[in-house]
């Protein structure tokens, strides 16, 4: 009995069914662990059911834990109404996996869209009035390209925690739709960005309704525009770089892996940075450390990890990075880009370019506030960490056969690095410790390097120095 643009007693295409009138607030009655399968048959010639239709619902009514399987139609299409739904879940609905019209207004939370077979519309369809409905946090995962979000006529919305992967066009407009009718995490929707980036709504929320309690996977690419929280068991498998862009952050919980997928030819832009402004906290434990490796699991296979600080560094503010033309440095040596505590990278040092390459882990500007500790960087075909000056300091960090330098500063560092030890137990290393540049006397406390095959140990260029203790 809420309302909806077709008026007062509007006739449903299924049944005849009459409904709509002026009761926002109507109760329907409640739903809660639901799974609809194998819907969509033909109404007539030219309709066919939804898995689950909602006419003129009213916003008393509670909807959750809903999954909508194999349909032939819609999995879920709301005409009008104000009802309200979260943690749906979509997988295979031949048209459109999320859908509305007369102008619903309500809002759905946490809702995950599948699509492994070919032949399907999208992943989210609008048309008509414009009753700007809320979509918070939603995952959509191709494996068929096709079309993601579809906007018709004067139908808008306002979307956040966006994530899409594996579609080929990530928003599309017809019938007159415009794009300022739609927000994304606070901006005018652009068809040119693709919206990819880690998941917000996790498969395994759906473990109930898909039987599947094996490990899950995820493709992590694109950029974080806002909070994201990574899930443990979930495997991540990193395609390209993943950008965690300023005012956002990014949580990798204990127990997660990260795989990078190994690009072909002698250059990679498969690495994740955390942009001048970004926050990365990394939560592993001892028991469960956060592991970033490489599907190749070779040496040099892809980039690391590179955080980017607003604090000092010789380079001057707002200075760009060999490194995607990250912008770092500034005048806040108390800069805070986060935590970092048990992580494992490993196989990294591919090239940038002809002339450079990538280290496990890169820190450009990074400031005092933030905390990093617990760190082991194995195989690397480049250094192992690089500060590039900041007031950063770190402890507790094993570093295992990098072939450049296990340790390295520039750019005037002048923070402490406690408790290392390098091991060398293959040849053609350059060195456990390399500064060079502006000497911003930075303290190495118990450091311990290890070298069966010899070589240098510590080397200091132009003016730069330590206190070693």
């Amino acid at each position: 009995d809420a309302t909806t643009t077709k008026g007062v007693d509007a006739t449903a295409e299924v049944g005849d069914i009459i409904y709509g009138g002026s009761n926002d607030a109507d109760d329907s009655g409640s739903i809660d662990y639901l799974i609809i399968n194998y819907a969509g048959a033909q109404i007539n010639s030219e309709s066919q059911y939804n898995g689950l239709t909602l006419y003129a619902v009213g916003s008393e009514t509670s909807i959750s834990n809903v999954a909508i399987l194999n349909g032939t139609d819609d999995g879920v299409e709301f005409f009008g109404g104000t009802v309200s739904a979260s943690n749906f879940y979509m997988e295979n609905n031949q048209d459109d996996a999320i859908d509305w019209t007369e102008g619903w207004n309500g809002t759905l939370t946490d809702a995950y869209v599948l699509h492994t077979e070919a032949g399907f519309s999208t992943a989210v369809e609008a048309d008509g009035d414009n009753g700007n409905p809320s979509l918070v946090n939603l995952t959509a995962v191709s494996t068929q390209g096709g079309t993601a979000l579809q906007f018709k006529k004067e139908s808008g919305a306002t979307i956040t925690g966006l994530s899409l992967t594996g579609y080929d066009t990530s928003i599309d407009y017809r019938d007159g739709g415009a794009v300022t009718n739609v927000t994304i995490d606070g901006e005018t929707s652009n068809p040119e960005l693709t919206y990819e980036g880690p998941a917000t709504v996790s498969a395994s929320m759906f473990e109930w309704a898909t039987g599947n309690s094996a490990s899950q996977s995820a493709v992590l690419t694109g950029s974080v525009s806002s909070s994201v929280t990574l899930d443990a068991a979930t495997t991540y498998f990193l395609n390209g770089s993943l950008s965690v862009e300023d005012g956002a952050s990014l949580t990798i919980p204990a127990g997660t892996l990260i795989v990078a997928d190994v690009e072909a030819g002698e250059e990679t832009s498969t690495y994740i940075v955390v942009q001048k402004g970004g926050q990365i906290f990394i939560e592993g434990t001892a028991a469960n450390p956060v592991v970033m490796t490489s599907s190749g699991e070779t040496p040099g296979d892809w980039g690391g990890l590179v955080i980017a600080g607003d604090a000092t560094t010789t380079k001057g503010v707002d200075a760009t990075a060999e490194v995607g033309d990250i912008i770092y440095g500034g005048s806040n040596d108390a800069d805070d880009s986060g935590s970092i505590d048990y992580l494992i990278i490993n196989y990294a040092g591919a090239q940038i370019n002809s002339e450079s390459q990538y280290n496990g882990l890169t820190l450009y500007a990074v400031g005092s506030e933030t905390s990093i500790s617990n760190v082991a960087i194995l195989n690397g075909t480049d250094d192992g960490v690089e500060f590039f000056g900041g007031t950063v300091s770190a402890s507790n960090f094993y570093m295992e056969n990098n072939q450049d330098d296990a340790i390295d500063w520039t750019e005037g560092w002048n923070g402490t690095l406690t408790d290392a030890y390098v091991l060398h137990t293959e040849a053609g290393f350059s060195t456990a410790v390399e500064a060079d540049g502006d000497n911003g006397n930075p303290s190495l406390v118990n450091l311990t390097a290890v070298s069966t095959q010899g070589g240098t140990a510590l080397q200091f260029k132009k003016e730069s120095g330590a206190t070693i203790t």
